[in-house]
């Protein structure tokens, strides 16, 4: 007989924790355990907020230092007088720098504390490591600026 009760009141209780316990805790706190929502407000009253954005934080750009000296395209400076650069177009000042395409690869963009923004166009045999050529028109000017330190910041 005690195990036929034992039963019977496991077996209430697993029916409670299976099947009723929501209904259970309802009546508990005494809230509809089924509830059926309906809306009375017009869509255009109800805001929605806009969704933000998934964009990459801006990377920080990188600073470093290295050995700058200048040339231009005089067969003293390069050898040749041309003006072509190693990616095949004419060296302008303003733009123009060598660099070891290893550590700044052609086209990169940089900015040069104290010179400007300059893009990697060409390299040169003694440009290897940190080092740099920044191209000038004239080999006065050239001269004129000779070796810096100088801080060099990647933009692009």
């Amino acid at each position: 007989m005690i195990k036929t009760k034992v039963l019977i009141v496991l077996s209430a209780l697993a029916y409670i924790a299976i099947w009723g316990y929501t209904i259970c805790i309802a009546n508990i706190i005494k809230v509809d355990p089924f509830p059926t929502y309906t809306t009375t407000a017009s869509p255009k009253s109800v805001e929605t907020p806009e969704p933000l954005p998934r964009t990459a934080p801006e990377p920080t750009p990188e600073t470093m230092t290295f050995i700058a000296t200048a040339y231009c395209s005089c067969v003293e400076c390069c050898g040749k007088s041309d003006g072509v650069t190693a990616s095949g177009v004419i060296a302008k000042q303003g733009v123009t720098i060598a660099a070891d395409w290893k550590v700044l690869s052609r086209g990169t963009v940089v900015y040069i504390e104290g010179v400007g923004t300059r893009t990697v166009q060409d390299k040169g045999g003694a440009i290897r490591g940190n080092k740099i050529d920044i191209y000038f028109d004239s080999h006065e000017d050239a001269l004129e600026f000779g070796r810096r330190t100088v801080k060099l910041t990647i933009i692009k």
